[in-house]
């Protein structure tokens, strides 16, 4: 493998021979490159790696809800509650993830860290790039670049492509080095890895959506669950309803709070990398556990309005979370904000929130 410092060099010598100061500077911008394809590369593989995990994680979700899994028959609606969101906060996480791989936009506090410390020789000029033509949008909207994004070196005007270009006097020159070093190659695979990755994270989607529904079952014909997910970009959420005449009712609608939607302080969105184990990540820290246990991680607010079958609704914000909440129920325990979430539970049955069970469930207790 030849990288692009290397292969400038060799062809400079013999055909370009630029004068001292412009080489440095193209130099470091060579160097910058290869510094792309290294951690891109691995960013890549890590997406994949996480899309695999999060496969499994629906698989293991869509098998737990479904009613004819044994163990489904011992949890509770508040159970199913805790599942659906953990499933949820894996969703919003590997979103987060193709957003990094693609532009290297930080949007967690540790990936910030990382791509302002000053052990980072390689700054993102992304953030540099200024207005649009229209002279209000932003080219990059984020606050923090990882540095080697796929957009780092395709981005207009400041991408490190363009300023190749402009060092060296031409674009072909560019790519005289960039074909014969090893890195169009890389891009080019990482092109294809991408767009499988995205075509992959659709069809999980698509198949939780379904077997979240036809896990809940029928009755007199109708399906028992519904699912809705809306997927744009920082305005994610997710609506579930079940009308289970064994069960009860439950309507749980989760929404992303946009930029406030934050990992744990020292969590980045790729976690350890190619090293992550992801299918222990999902529920280590766990972010739905802090929720149940600790009293003030949830807002009660109680919503004058009254559904078409006088369902009262209630409002819960999970600060530590990030996440919206909003559930259908007949009445709020204001004595205990941590147990909230559903209405007709059996009549064997409390409304406290089970984590233990769920993990134990998934085979993570």
């Amino acid at each position: 493998m030849t990288n692009c410092v290397a292969t400038f060099k060799s062809i400079n010598d013999k055909s370009f021979n630029y004068p001292p100061n412009r080489y440095k500077a193209i130099l470091s911008l060579f160097k910058h490159a290869d510094h792309i394809k290294t951690n891109l590369t691995s960013t890549r593989r890590t997406l994949i790696n996480m899309i695999k995990s999060f496969q499994t994680l629906t698989t293991t979700v869509t098998s737990l809800i479904s009613t004819t899994n044994t163990q489904s028959n011992n949890l509770r609606m508040s159970d199913y509650n805790k599942i659906i969101q953990l499933w949820f906060k894996a969703y919003l996480r590997v979103k987060d993830a193709f957003v990094f791989t693609e532009s290297g936009e930080c949007r967690h506090k540790k990936d910030k860290e990382n791509a302002s410390s000053k052990l980072n020789h390689y700054k993102s000029n992304l953030t540099r790039c200024g207005m649009q033509g229209d002279g209000y949008t932003k080219y990059w909207k984020g606050s923090h670049y990882s540095g080697y994004g796929w957009d780092e070196y395709y981005g207009s005007v400041v991408g490190l492509r363009s300023r190749l270009s402009h060092f060296m006097g031409s674009e072909n020159r560019v790519e005289k080095v960039m074909s014969r070093s090893d890195f169009n190659a890389m891009m080019d695979l990482h092109e294809v890895e991408y767009k499988e990755s995205g075509d992959r994270m659709k069809w999980i989607v698509e198949r939780f959506k379904r077997d979240v529904e036809d896990g809940f079952g029928m009755e007199d014909g109708k399906r028992v669950g519904r699912v809705w997910i809306k997927e744009e970009d920082k305005q994610e959420s997710m609506v579930v309803e079940v009308n289970n005449s064994v069960k009860g009712y439950m309507k749980l609608s989760l929404q992303r709070l946009g930029s406030n939607y934050k990992l744990p302080e020292n969590e980045g969105v790729m976690g350890n990398g190619e090293d992550e184990d992801w299918d222990k990540k999902w529920v280590m820290e766990d972010w739905g556990d802090k929720v149940c246990r600790k009293k003030g991680k949830r807002v009660i607010e109680d919503d004058d309005d009254d559904d078409d079958d006088e369902r009262s609704s209630s409002e819960s914000v999970f600060d530590n979370d990030n996440v919206r909440q909003v559930s259908g129920t007949n009445s709020v325990p204001n004595d205990s904000i941590a147990k909230v979430t559903f209405v007709k539970e059996r009549k064997d049955a409390t409304t406290e929130c089970r984590i233990d069970v769920i993990k134990a469930s998934v085979g993570l207790g």
